[in-house]
């Protein structure tokens, strides 16, 4: 059918259900994007999704949606749901994390390296739309241009709703993204997080009488079209809708980023967090942030200092194997047990058993295995009391107890079965990612045992905004995928607002997700100028000086992989699960982590504008690490034992603008992609963390190496284990790789041909890595180093 018989047989429809002989049509077919168009017509192998407007009184509800279900072009229905809103101290947290005082405590800096090396969003362009903009305020006053092309700030406005801004929430917004008030006026230490880049923006918001609020776009690719249009690469939407499902708005999102592959936006999470997971919601993050391409943005607290809870928290590193060393890790003490405390400098052998939940006496062989080790144990089917007693029984010197379920948390507090038991044998309880990844480590080793060293007792305070703020809205979707991807100060940021005259500078603070996803904008558009050549990530030569731009995914691919994991506590006072998880997604944004500047002794590798062709294929390419003469080496292997803040190491991350999802499904994934980190062919060791649990839902993939091996190389592989919905002429499913590591790192095409296990040395076969779980461009392929 086309649209126009599509129409017909709506309208049918809904006369069949509303109208009666003596009344007046009740129920009205609306416009909704290219579904209106009269002349709009299917090609016979495009995927377009139509979708269609029904206004229909509340007593005629049930009647319409068994009407429309008739219909066999009808695979989805869903309300319409109603959309609401939901940087001083923000622009050093986000450029530089925690700096550390003389006695090693992590402490707020005022450093903006990346605003000192000139990198400030010049020459980018970012979209919004929220409830109006005052270009009146200091920090977007031109005086001598109207909005547009010549404005030193807002180069279009679009009035969809109005052309005011009574509430201040979207001058706020903007105020963050590229607020620049003007030197001397003692408001520079608010402007935004990319004061150099310009706005697109639409206004949203209605601020007129009785009738306040969003008024939602119609399509979402309606809505990206005219940002896009004015040359916005980027755009931050702090507005949802209330649901959680993967609607159509958020369907929508997705298929603009599938089919415009330069895009990225960033949505809030949602400010629902843990009210209302009060009432046993699974999931608050609201639509449109469920989407799989978009950068959905969480928030954390941000000024001050947090003591930790009474509960005593262990801190513990992975000392080997060597793919997991330096990989630090919490655990909440048991009430019935001692805590951990061992000589930092031991290394402990932490081992499993065959049966992991031990609720039935130990074998023969296990009671041999367990003795004078710390034993992984998985929660469920008997009381803490009684695992913790067998195995104190058998000898251990303690026991982890994983979770045996995700959950938003992840942790859990052990109490004694019986009240006053006490046994003195320390136990504490882990999440479940945790208990995975330990599982792992154990499995990747040569003698069957990871080997941890319990560095300390969490007592000193940590910086509000490493805890998450109540609000966050967390995750999983309804089909678990992780969200928010990212979080971001969100907590009384200090930005622009409304004023009552020309040049005024006036600044309000407001707290939410809201605030959070502006920064994180900010921080994309000084990612963007970055590659595009701010800083010559091709040689001498920026990718647009190759007739390249970075794709969206490339973007998202950067800044989750040098996202930082959060140190702090939910507000339950236990400590975050580790990073991924529902509550933090991939950690807070850093861009240090991510983008080297001189000195720094980091470099950054990636590919860009590569596609996977069919079901099956796969490419590879090797990176090798710099020699060991070289001293940034020591820096990425850990040894400047700066354990509290992981600088180190290599991270890889796999991203993909995936299709999108069918509304009726259960599973949204369409595009399933899989990243592996390896040692070179030739090596006995399988490479457990890919194998194991190949992630079959999320877009984003991750591999990290805790302590690389100097002059060492690792095979990374990139496959397609099903393409459902190719770009169409044969291009496949477009992905973007970034690699952060030492200086000196190299990342090449291929295979690494036959392992030379001598010149990798001693730990060479520990291979396992931790897995989380028509384009007219050329690849770009790109080295840049933090040299001098």
């Amino acid at each position: 059918l086309d649209a126009v018989e599509m129409r017909r047989a709506l309208r049918d429809a809904l006369r069949s259900v509303c109208c009666g002989p003596a009344s007046f049509p009740q129920c009205e077919l609306e416009a909704a994007g290219d579904a209106f168009e009269s002349s709009y017509e299917l090609a016979a192998n495009e995927k377009k999704h139509l979708s269609f407007k029904v206004a229909v009184p509340r007593s005629h509800l049930n009647a319409v949606v068994e009407k429309l279900k008739e219909l066999a072009f009808v695979n989805w229905v869903e309300p319409e749901v109603e959309v609401r809103v939901f940087n001083h101290i923000a622009s050093t947290v986000l450029q530089v994390g925690s700096g550390k005082d003389e006695r090693g405590r992590q402490v707020m800096t005022e450093e903006r390296p990346f605003w000192d090396a000139g990198l400030d969003g010049a020459g980018e362009i970012v979209g919004v739309g929220d409830t109006g903009l005052d270009v009146k305020s200091c920090f977007f006053w031109d005086p001598n241009h109207d909005v547009g092309y010549e404005h030193d700030k807002v180069i279009g406005y679009r009035g969809f709703a109005d052309y005011e801004d009574t509430s201040g929430h979207g001058t706020h917004v903007c105020g963050s993204i590229a607020g620049r008030a003007g030197n001397g006026s003692g408001y520079e230490g608010y402007n935004g997080m990319a004061p150099g880049a310009k706005l697109a923006f639409t206004d949203l918001g209605l601020s007129y009488g009785d009738q306040r609020g969003l008024i939602a776009p119609e399509t979402m690719e309606e809505y990206y079209e005219y940002a896009y249009g004015l040359g916005a690469r980027l755009h931050s939407d702090s507005w949802g809708g209330l649901s959680t499902a993967y609607t159509r708005s958020a369907r929508e999102v997705d298929e603009w980023h599938f089919y415009h592959p330069e895009f990225l936006a960033m949505i809030a999470a949602g400010n629902d967090g843990e009210f209302l997971s009060a009432d046993g919601v699974e999931s608050t993050v609201s639509t449109p942030a469920t989407c799989k391409n978009a950068l959905s943005v969480g928030a954390t607290l941000s000024v001050g200092y947090i003591d930790p809870p009474v509960d005593p928290i262990t801190n513990f590193v992975i000392a080997q194997p060597q793919a997991f060393a330096n990989r630090s890790f919490q655990l909440v003490s048991a009430l019935f047990t001692p805590v951990f405390e061992f000589d930092a400098e031991v290394e402990i052998d932490l081992v499993t058993t065959q049966r992991p939940r031990i609720c039935e006496p130990l074998s023969a062989e296990d009671r041999r295995r367990v003795q004078g080790k710390v034993v992984l144990v998985e929660r469920g089917d008997c009381f803490f009391t009684e695992k913790v007693q067998r195995l104190e029984a058998a000898g251990a010197l303690g026991a982890i107890i994983y979770n045996n379920e995700e959950s938003g948390s992840g942790f859990f507090k052990m109490a004694p079965s019986e009240p006053g038991d006490f046994i003195p044998m320390p136990s504490a309880s882990a999440p479940m990612s945790t208990g995975r990844l330990l599982t792992d480590a154990i499995k990747s080793s040569n003698d069957s045992a990871a080997r941890i060293r319990f560095v300390s007792r969490s007592t000193q305070a940590l910086p509000a905004y490493e805890s998450i703020a109540e609000y966050s809205s967390f995750g999983p979707t309804m089909d678990g995928r992780i969200k928010p991807d990212v979080v971001a100060p969100g907590e009384e940021i200090k930005s622009a607002t409304s004023v009552d005259r020309d040049n005024q500078c006036k600044t309000e603070r407001i707290s939410g997700t809201s605030m959070a996803t502006p920064l994180v904008a900010g921080i994309t558009a000084i990612v963007r100028q970055y590659l595009m050549g701010g800083y010559s990530p091709l040689g001498d030569k920026g990718m647009s000086e190759i007739g390249s731009t970075p794709t969206g995914a490339l973007i998202k691919a950067v800044i989750i992989n040098g996202a930082a994991e959060l140190q702090g506590f939910a507000q339950s006072g236990l400590p975050l699960e580790p990073a991924p998880s529902f509550r933090q997604g991939w950690g807070r944004v850093e861009l240090d982590t991510s983008l080297p500047l001189p000195g720094s002794g980091r470099s950054l590798e990636f590919r860009d504008w590569v596609n996977l062709d069919r079901s099956g294929s796969e490419h590879f390419y090797c990176l090798k690490m710099p020699a060991k003469d070289e001293p940034e080496v020591a820096a990425a292997s850990g040894e400047d034992k700066d354990e509290d803040k992981d600088k180190g190491g290599v991270h890889v991350t796999l991203t993909w603008m995936d299709a999108p999802g069918a509304l009726s499904g259960g599973g949204y994934l369409v595009n399933d992609l899989d990243l592996s980190l390896e040692v070179p062919p030739g090596e006995p060791e399988p490479n457990w963390g890919a194998a194991e649990r190949p992630d079959r839902t999320n877009n984003v993939e991750k591999a990290s190496i805790g302590k690389p091996l100097a002059g060492g190389r690792y095979q990374i592989r990139v496959s397609a284990h099903t393409l459902k919905w190719p770009m169409g002429n044969g291009r496949g499913q477009l992905y973007a790789l970034a690699a952060f590591g030492p200086e000196g790192m190299e990342l090449t095409d291929g295979e690494c041909g036959p392992a030379l296990a001598e010149q990798q040395g001693e730990g060479a076969r520990e291979n396992v890595i931790e897995i989380f779980d028509d384009v007219e461009s050329p690849v770009a392929a790109a080295s840049v180093a933090g040299q001098e």
